[in-house]
């Protein structure tokens, strides 16, 4: 029998300056994780929050070098998906049940903020 059930998760891990420390990106099907890797790390670890959402996909697209194609998709995917919760920590854009990025968890500690978000499909 085939399970229907998939979704999306992004976690996002900002400092006291709202710089980006940690992110992962996870698909889980049936209540089990398919995937959770750090593919854009690299480029965007460091950097805050704003100038993370001012980074046109087109111009990262340039900045990424992928092995292969799969590789390559996969990198972009994990972009607009740290895009989308970024925006919504930041209050760009709604984060509620019915939106395409609904906030799960948030933790807001003096030297972190932490939040896990549902991603709805593309």
């Amino acid at each position: 029998m085939v399970c229907r059930d998939t979704s999306e998760l992004i976690k996002i891990v900002l400092d006291q300056d709202e710089r980006l420390v940690d992110y992962s990106f996870q698909k889980e099907s049936c209540g089990r994780v398919i995937g959770d890797e750090d593919l854009i790390g690299r480029w965007l670890f460091g950097k805050t929050a704003a100038a993370i959402l001012d980074i046109d996909l087109a111009d990262f697209e340039q900045i990424i070098i992928q092995e292969d194609d799969l590789k390559h998709f996969l990198a972009l995917k994990h972009f607009v998906a740290v895009q989308k919760g970024l925006a919504v920590l930041l209050g760009r854009t709604p984060g509620g049940l019915d939106d395409g990025c609904s906030v799960e968890y948030i933790d807001n500690s003096p030297d972190r903020l932490e939040m896990v978000a549902r991603l709805r499909p593309w």
